[in-house]
């Protein structure tokens, strides 16, 4: 997904914001991601010196040892215990969820102060912290039939600048994924015909786009800025019971 730099200056804790129609896991705000080399032999390990007995007693010529990832977690195995111990105490604490892909490491929290701490096991990673944004997700608008497409982003009712239909235009014409609604497709043709007249120079809230990758509203709020308000999973009406 797309994430935009956090605008607010004043939030020096946050590296980018990421815009979502939800939550990280449906509920957490915050997320931190890095690299750490051999991460993977922490799996299904609770405590420091299990981690240390798996690298020693791990067989470098074994068919089943990637030995590269081995003396990777050699190398890195005080900033490994360290995880260990980090990742139980947060565990235990149910403050949040961890991810780990290869020797990539995704913490998932709406405690932001605690999952600062995690910089403790190593100063020389590079961590990265996203605050999802999902303030204006309104809930789910549901149809008779089965909807085309999953997810409605609604404009703001406001004043735009010169640029702002050639960018639009552009952000359409060069994706395949996004789908306007009839009377916004009419509005930006007729802007490009009378761009003097006021009624191109303010954006309508009852116009929308249509889409189905959720990732889709990131790159739009990326190419035009805040100019979308309510968003909506868009559905089927369940049948009645």
């Amino acid at each position: 997904m797309v994430s935009l730099k956090l605008v607010n200056t004043n939030n020096t804790d946050i590296d980018f914001v990421e815009h979502r129609d939800q939550l990280f896991y449906n509920k957490f705000l915050y997320r931190v991601n890095f690299k750490l080399e051999g991460v993977r032999y922490t799996y299904y390990i609770d405590t420091p010196d299990e981690l240390s007995a798996r690298i020693r007693e791990s067989d470098p010529y074994s068919r089943f040892t990637d030995r590269t990832n081995l003396a990777k977690a050699k190398d890195n195995e005080i900033a490994l215990r360290n995880f260990v111990e980090w990742r139980t105490n947060f565990k235990k604490l149910k403050l949040g969820v961890v991810r780990i892909e290869s020797h990539h490491v995704s913490v998932f929290s709406n405690d932001l102060l605690y999952l600062k701490t995690i910089e403790n096991i190593d100063n020389y990673i590079e961590y990265t912290y996203t605050e999802a944004d999902a303030n204006v997700f309104k809930g789910v608008r549901y149809f008779v039939e089965k909807p085309k497409h999953k997810h409605r982003a609604y404009l703001k009712s406001k004043k735009i600048d010169k640029n702002y239909i050639e960018t639009m235009q552009s952000m359409l014409n060069n994706s395949t994924n996004l789908y306007p609604s009839k009377s916004f497709t009419k509005w930006l043709e007729e802007a490009k015909m009378g761009p003097l007249i006021w009624k191109y120079h303010y954006t309508s809230g009852s116009h929308y786009i249509d889409y189905d990758d959720e990732n889709m509203l990131s790159y739009m709020v990326l190419m035009l800025g805040n100019v979308f308000g309510k968003r909506y999973k868009l559905e089927k009406r369940p049948d009645p019971i």
